[in-house]
């Protein structure tokens, strides 16, 4: 990433460093402005140099810092040339997503990893939160102790979690809904008023 690239709007993550290579954004997100479908390089990009257009680009990409160039948590292992898979801040910061390499789908259950994902999951509970695997069209979420294969979510539909109180204590239930669906509209305003 360059110093121009560092020049983020007022709501992007600080950046602390940069991408050195790595393009692996260019081949796993998509970009409706440049026609470049995830999962397929975007015409513009010099695999491991960087972008062609880079001072046109779209502002999807101008605005857009995977969570490694931004989380000085992450260890080299999380460069998503390293690993595989780019995260990425969703659904206003309630969303961890992970967009594994279509080449390496898998690559997300290599430890440290999945248990990693694991604990997100955990500490996303306590505020609605989720950690979400888009592999293609196909959407798996990653909860506390388990993950829930949820298939092929359509652009109109939404990924919410249901909470249980059971017995045993509170169990999670993610599922795929319509946007118009009454079940995701009350589950949406219970969420905007903090009730779980």
């Amino acid at each position: 990433m360059t110093e121009a690239q560092q020049g983020n709007p007022d709501n992007a993550p600080a950046v602390i460093r940069g991408c050195d290579g790595c393009t692996l954004c260019c081949k796993v997100m998509n970009v409706p402005d440049m026609e470049s479908p995830a999962g397929q390089w975007c015409q513009s990009c010099e695999v491991g140099q960087g972008c062609r257009i880079h001072l046109s680009r779209p502002e999807a990409c101008r605005s857009f810092f995977c969570m490694y160039t931004t989380n000085r948590n992450l260890g080299p292992e999380w460069k998503p040339s390293s690993c595989k898979f780019v995260i990425a801040h969703e659904a206003n910061g309630t969303r961890l997503s992970i967009y594994p390499d279509p080449d390496q789908p898998e690559a997300w259950r290599r430890d440290p990893f999945l248990k990693t994902f694991h604990a997100w999951a955990e500490a996303g509970v306590r505020h609605g939160g989720q950690v979400v695997i888009f592999t293609g069209r196909q959407v798996r979420v990653v909860l506390p102790d388990r993950i829930v294969d949820l298939g092929v979510v359509a652009p109109d539909e939404l990924i919410l979690t249901a909470m249980t109180r059971t017995p045993t204590g509170i169990r999670l239930e993610p599922f795929k809904a319509h946007k118009d669906d009454p079940r995701a509209q009350a589950l949406l305003r219970q969420t905007d008023r903090g009730v779980t």
